[in-house]
């Protein structure tokens, strides 16, 4: 299931994170979590149907994260990224595959969920690395009722920031228009490796301060925690061998 390599992101760049030249802004992210005692059934099933989308020359792309950290740990997000509305419905296509789903996979499924996000390039930084990354630090905020453009106000300073800083960060954010309490935010932070766990210098504080002045970058931090109303993170692991990508 997933779009030509969000993401995210889970979000997600829109020629890097889904290897795609940017067509639309809507992603779909599917959650499954396979039953544990049939993992191994789960994944076989899911290959063959990669191999399905292959032989139907499928134009997206679908790119596969396993859950790592957090209360979906376990659990695989399969995304399609960068579409436009019109494009979801996919026809005949869709239904083949849905129903290629429901009799191998559902079998060994414990249960499945989904997400549809919206990209927001003007608010991301993405990684100048293409590709999908080998993990990824997916962040959800949930923003208080009435305090959306007081949060983005606050993002919109924050990436323009770190964009003109350098940071060696990149990250795609994107709104959760479905599928959640609204509005939350997802920010899809991508990580090559292990190593690049490490906070990046300066501290993100310091990189406020040294792009606003000690006054404003603490004004801008007061705003954006004023504006959270809840929030949590998962690390995402990319599994290339459940991935589908189609040819060039």
């Amino acid at each position: 299931m997933m779009s030509r390599a969000f993401a995210i992101c889970l979000s997600l760049s829109a020629s890097t994170a889904t290897s795609q030249p940017a067509q639309g802004e809507v992603s779909q992210v599917h959650f499954v979590q396979p039953r544990a005692s049939e993992l191994a059934q789960w994944e076989d099933a899911y290959k063959k149907h990669v191999e399905w989308h292959r032989s139907k020359t499928d134009p997206w792309a679908w790119l596969v994260w396993e859950i790592t950290t957090g209360e979906r740990t376990g659990q695989f997000a399969i995304g399609t990224f960068l579409h436009e509305w019109k494009d979801m419905e996919r026809g005949a296509l869709g239904a083949e595959d849905r129903a290629d789903v429901l009799k191998n996979q559902q079998k060994y499924t414990e249960s499945h969920t989904s997400e549809i996000w919206r990209y927001r390039p003007g608010i991301s930084t993405p990684p100048k690395d293409s590709g999908p990354p080998a993990y990824a630090i997916v962040y959800y905020r949930h923003v208080k009722q009435g305090m959306l453009g007081t949060y983005m106000g606050a993002v919109r300073k924050i990436n323009d920031a770190i964009a003109n800083a350098e940071w060696g960060v990149g990250y795609y954010r994107n709104v959760l228009l479905n599928s959640g309490a609204e509005p939350t935010m997802v920010r899809f932070v991508a990580r090559p490796t292990w190593e690049d766990f490490t906070p990046p210098t300066p501290s993100f504080p310091k990189l406020l301060e040294d792009a606003y002045g000690k006054e404003e970058a603490a004004a801008i931090l007061d705003a954006l925690g004023r504006s959270v109303e809840s929030g949590w993170s998962e690390i995402w692991t990319y599994r290339p061998d459940l991935s589908y990508l189609p040819s060039p």
